[in-house]
């Protein structure tokens, strides 16, 4: 976890030459950039993941994270261990407003639902550094 925080707090992070995954240290530190859309909640899905926690760092426009506020077990038939993350439907949680600036640390069993935004979509650039907690 420090070397993603050392990376986010060194500025480096906020870089527009960042594209596509930039390896911080292996397969355990990793930064991958997404430029997409934001979708309604009625439209979105939930995820949960089992050996990495996300840090979720907005680097162009907005959307919301809506976080479940219990943690819950990966049902064992959902989780696809290729992409550490089972699918689920979208369900009540806190819903976290992100904007450039601002980060999100979201731990192994926190569900939560990334890409949030009203009807009609937003463009969103943003960061999400995986690290590995699993041993």
């Amino acid at each position: 976890m420090d070397r993603a925080l050392e990376f986010v707090a060194s500025g480096r992070s906020v870089s527009r030459q960042i594209r596509d995954v930039v390896e911080l240290d292996g397969d355990s530190v990793y930064c991958r950039r997404i430029d997409s859309e934001t979708v309604p909640p009625d439209s979105a899905e939930m995820e949960v993941h089992r050996d990495f926690a996300d840090i979720h760092l907005v680097l162009e426009g907005a959307e919301t994270i809506r976080v479940r506020t219990e943690s819950e077990p990966i049902p064992s038939e959902l989780y696809d261990a290729d992409t550490d993350s089972a699918i689920l439907p979208m369900g009540e949680g806190s819903d976290v407003e992100m904007k450039p600036g601002l980060f999100a640390i979201l731990f192994p069993g926190e569900v939560h639902a990334p890409l949030l935004g009203r009807p009609g979509g937003s463009k969103l650039s943003k960061l999400v550094i995986k690290v590995r907690t699993a041993v």
